[in-house]
């Protein structure tokens, strides 16, 4: 009884390539890493104290639409990006929930800024606008939320902010049978890095929030000193389609991820560098075209 119960229980493989740790359903079975398309993987050990996941939101977009993203994506690549991403065979599309984590907290700041009015003297040909600045200090508050941190090494937080936002509002509290019969990754990001990126996260938007709190027409020099306090991490899991496009043999394939709720795509496709030199020698060679050029109508001239 005891090996029929751990045969039936989700296993979980360690990419040692990007890192990630994915937890395949009961009947799921996988040679290669879902992020990287890596074979290297090997079987870890669960480890019951591991964070569980409060929060997730359910796959919006069926695979159908998904693939449809993708062909769309590589359509619209431009001439720069050469015809072998353009016309790449795309692989297998695969589903995964990838771990993330939602920050929230309060932001207290002191602030000191200088705030600018502007008027205008004259009139017609001699109107003038002039600003008139004057000193600003105080203190703001304000509640810092909704900000997603990747917990993924397979998935760094830039990526995931190329195709966010999600729709926070659609979140459920997390059950097994929620993501049943889907893959997931457990959180493989250190608990030290996620902090930082939430925190510096965090600190982009108070800057947003106080600029937009200034008074006067204008302002400059702003200067503030945050502390956040009611720092919560939350542990949720977020739809994700997984494509490679594969450009030629032997090269790592083009990894695109698509949200799995809004259908949002990303992919760093590479650049044709042998076009690129191409444009460059032709913009140069046209330019000492008209170099020439003046030269000889000077000399005509004179």
């Amino acid at each position: 009884m005891q090996a029929a119960y751990q045969q039936n229980q989700p296993r979980e493989l360690q990419c040692q390539e990007c890192g990630a740790l994915l937890r395949l359903a009961e009947a799921q079975r996988t040679a290669t890493c879902f992020y990287c398309r890596s074979p290297n993987v090997v079987e870890s050990a669960s480890d019951p104290s591991r964070v569980r996941p409060r929060f997730a939101l359910a796959f919006v977009l069926p695979p159908e639409v998904a693939l449809e993203r993708a062909r769309a994506w590589q359509r619209g690549l431009g001439w720069f990006r050469g015809k072998e991403i353009r016309r790449a065979p795309l692989g297998d599309l695969h589903a995964v929930y990838t771990p993330a984590f939602l920050y929230s907290a309060v932001a207290r700041s002191g602030y000191r800024v200088e705030i600018g009015e502007t008027y205008t003297t004259g009139s017609g040909d001699n109107k003038r606008t002039h600003t008139e600045w004057r000193p600003l200090g105080g203190e703001h508050a304000t509640f810092v939320r909704d900000i997603v941190v990747s917990a993924s090494r397979g998935i760094p937080n830039l990526e995931l902010e190329r195709i966010e936002p999600y729709d926070l509002r659609a979140m459920h509290r997390y059950t097994a049978a929620l993501i049943s019969g889907w893959p997931a990754e457990e959180p493989s990001q250190t608990p030290t890095a996620v902090w930082q990126e939430a925190r510096a996260e965090a600190m982009q938007h108070v800057d947003f929030y106080l600029r937009r709190f200034m008074p006067g027409d204008t302002h400059r020099h702003l200067q503030f000193n945050t502390q956040l306090s009611y720092e919560s991490l939350d542990l949720m899991l977020l739809p994700l389609w997984v494509l490679p496009v594969r450009v030629a043999p032997g090269v790592p394939p083009v990894r695109l991820l698509i949200n799995g709720q809004t259908g949002r795509i990303y992919g760093p496709a590479p650049l044709a560098w042998g076009r690129v030199v191409l444009v460059i020698a032709l913009g140069l060679g046209v330019l000492v075209g008209l170099f020439l050029l003046l030269i000889a109508v000077g000399m005509l001239l004179s």
